[in-house]
């Protein structure tokens, strides 16, 4: 692989990872605040999503997944931010959405740590006599 394609492919990737927080809390911050009824869930391998429905505050109804809710949720109303067609429950940490934002900030950071770190390093030793 030349090194102009490892740089183009490098660059993709750092947008895409910095981009994914971003876009993310930008959307979690802004989405509607309202109360859903989960109705049931679909039975995966390891885990059962939960879908239902919820009314926006503009008075549409909305409906589909709801991220982070299971089992015991079914019947009950709890809070998410939403879209028309998918929810996410209130707050950050606990769904996979908002963990792999969380992750990539972390990540972005211990990132620049380090290359901070590496920098310097290098200066001292050419600095040294």
């Amino acid at each position: 692989m030349s090194r102009t394609r490892a740089s183009l492919l490098l660059g993709l990737f750092a947008l895409l990872w910095f981009g994914y927080p971003i876009v993310f809390y930008t959307w979690y911050f802004t989405a509607d605040r309202v109360v859903a009824t989960v109705e049931g869930c679909t039975k995966q391998e390891r885990t059962c999503p939960g879908h239902g429905t919820w009314t926006m505050t503009d008075g549409s109804r909305g409906s589909g997944q709801i991220f982070g809710s299971d089992t015991g949720d079914v019947g009950k109303p709890v809070r998410v931010r939403a879209t028309r067609s998918w929810a996410l429950l209130d707050g950050v940490v606990g769904t996979w959405p908002a963990m792999l934002a969380a992750g990539s900030i972390v990540a972005d950071v211990g990132g620049a740590v380090l290359i901070l770190r590496v920098r310097r390093r290098d200066r001292r030793r050419r600095a040294a006599p």
